[in-house]
């Protein structure tokens, strides 16, 4: 694979994982395991790693499981305590705690992520990084900041802080890598016509109707429109034999929703990652294993890395089927577990030739 994919994965002190390690990744990985073991954070740790921590993308993890107010605003603001819920057990110590997120592999490229004391020269144009506050004199002007470091470099901004303190242009932006993500209900209606412009750009257009006609047959044709009656308001329509004039996407189901948010939104991750909560929410079984060799086929065409995640026992089984007839090696299973001690998380790995013996022998991996 390309050196912007990840070989492996280590977590450390992020939202369930204590310390997470994952000794190998595929291009193609399945990431499964019982509730509450911390599927959906490991795909967050990978977005977090991927986008160098890039603070609007932060937001965005945020406000998708509630922890800050819905929306990245430029006047939205973030103090400490609305960072709390990154930090293992919701518990961190200012100047002590540390995400680090990465390929322990390559750790000049890993992010890592804490909060820290810092004091202002008299003018308020430097920062002076304090480890601890009985390092400080003046303990009166102690602030605390938000502390990003990739690889030996790193920076600090101070609380509150907000879209308009960290402008969105990446931080360290010889590191930008792409990275989409599709949630467990969907794409945002706002993303599909955005991502779908990048499609037309790409001149992929002919993949979207590939993995929309694993539903119907007779689709001719997708494109994005705007609503005449609200022109900034943009809806996926397709033109199919069974009527004759166009009629919405969403009309069709939930399953040509999901399909044509997956196919649109993994034309945007060439050359990056691609991220998918619950794979096969809204897709009948009868058509995952053809989603599947879709994957692995435009995955590669574009040279993306796909992390998804399941709970079905029928995903696993055309995950594996299709990764059999890959013959390349680069799919992986990875199973999230309790420790047997009870305390912490770890990763068991299935590569092909073991998940195919895991699903011949209907040994349970989820």
């Amino acid at each position: 694979m390309s050196e912007l994919h990840l070989d492996s994965l280590e977590i450390k002190n992020f939202r369930c994982f204590e310390h997470l390690t994952i000794e190998k990744l595929g291009r193609v990985n399945l990431i499964v395991g019982k509730n509450s073991v911390g599927k959906t954070c490991l795909l967050e740790a990978i977005r977090i790693y991927a986008t160098n921590a890039n603070f609007p993308d932060l937001m965005w993890i945020l406000a998708e499981r509630g922890e800050v107010s819905p929306g990245v605003s430029s006047d939205l603001s973030i103090k400490p305590d609305h960072l709390t819920s990154l930090f293992y057990n919701m518990n961190f110590e200012v100047g002590r705690s540390i995400i680090q997120i990465g390929d322990g592999k390559r750790i000049e490229k890993n992010v890592s992520i804490k909060l820290e004391y810092f004091l202002e020269d008299n003018n308020n144009r430097a920062i002076l990084k304090v480890i601890e506050t009985k390092d400080v004199i003046d303990a009166e002007n102690l602030q605390i900041g938000f502390s990003l470091s990739l690889g030996n470099r790193s920076k600090i901004y101070r609380f509150p802080l907000s879209s308009t303190r960290i402008p969105e242009n990446r931080i360290f932006g010889d590191f930008i890598k792409k990275c989409v993500f599709v949630p467990c209900n969907g794409l945002n209606k706002y993303f599909l016509p955005v991502y779908w412009d990048g499609v037309v750009m790409d001149g992929q257009e002919d993949s979207v109707l590939v993995a929309l006609r694993l539903l119907d047959s007779d689709i001719e044709r997708f494109h994005v429109v705007s609503n005449p009656e609200t022109p900034n308001e943009r809806f996926a329509v397709v033109k199919t034999r069974k009527f004759d004039k166009p009629i919405r996407l969403r009309n069709l189901g939930d399953g040509m929703m999901r399909i044509s948010g997956i196919a649109i939104a993994i034309v945007q991750a060439k050359n990056g990652y691609f991220l998918i909560d619950e794979f096969d929410n809204g897709l009948h079984h009868s058509i995952q294993l053809e989603a599947w060799r879709f994957i692995f086929r435009i995955s590669k065409e574009l040279n993306a890395q796909v992390f998804a995640t399941t709970h079905s026992w029928d995903c696993v089984e055309a995950f594996q089927e299709a990764a059999a007839e890959d013959h390349n090696e680069e799919a992986m299973l990875i199973r999230l577990q309790q420790k047997r001690s009870g305390e912490g998380i770890e990763a068991v790995l299935y590569d092909e030739e073991l998940l195919a013996k895991a699903t011949r022998q209907q040994v349970e991996v989820r």
